[in-house]
């Protein structure tokens, strides 16, 4: 026990430098748990390194591919000071991905689109991950293939399309008044759109695929 002791103190002293790599390596992977795979590299030189530990009282920030850590360091010669390390990091996550060209208001579906891991480091969008995969949704805008579908680039599939003829409602109190009215512009359930009858326009929020509720 004792000589395994001593061999334990005396690596760590010889090679340092591991002791640290294996403490950042679990702060990065602790910091970025969110995505499914996580590579880096450090640029920082130890060999004057006496001990290293993570300054959990500051907080670490990445910007772009730098995640900036914060450490104490005690160097060679017991000289104590506070610093960030830079890593350099590569966030892969699996994510939704175009197999083929979607145009603007193509459904997205199993057909024209498959889950793959990423390098989603430097997307500055919300990337639609494998745990919320996406029903009767539509594009907002062309997609080209490779694209990684984002929130920002669909919509929910509208139940109301312009031309469509809809049960159009007016309450007033206790009482309800219903006609035929067409419908202006798409939407989905909860949108507000404008419903044309009797000769006059109205905005009405969808209730379904065939009513919408006059709110002025």
């Amino acid at each position: 026990m004792i000589l395994l002791l001593l061999n334990i103190v005396f690596n760590l002293f010889i090679n340092p430098g591991d002791k640290i790599h294996t403490e950042i390596g679990n702060y990065i992977h602790e910091n970025h748990a969110e995505y499914d795979s996580v590579s880096y590299t450090l640029h920082d030189e130890f060999s004057s390194v006496k001990s290293l530990e993570i300054n959990y009282k500051r907080k670490s920030n990445r910007i772009g591919n730098n995640f900036f850590i914060p450490v104490k360091i005690i160097d060679q010669n017991n000289i104590s000071r506070e610093r960030f390390l830079i890593a350099k990091v590569e966030l892969f996550k699996k994510v939704l991905i175009s197999n083929a060209v979607i145009n603007k208001g193509d459904l997205i579906n199993g057909s024209n689109s498959s889950f793959m891991l990423k390098n989603v480091t430097d997307l500055n969008q919300t990337p639609i991950n494998i745990n919320e995969e996406p029903t009767g949704v539509i594009s907002r805008l062309n997609l080209p293939p490779g694209t990684i579908i984002c929130r920002e680039h669909i919509q929910a599939e509208p139940v109301i399309n312009p031309g469509d003829q809809v049960n159009l409602r007016y309450d007033f109190g206790s009482v309800s008044v219903t006609f035929i009215g067409t419908a202006r512009q798409s939407g989905t359930v909860g949108d507000i759109v404008k419903i044309r009858a009797n000769n006059h326009q109205y905005s009405a929020e969808i209730i379904n695929h065939n009513e919408a509720i006059i709110i002025e």
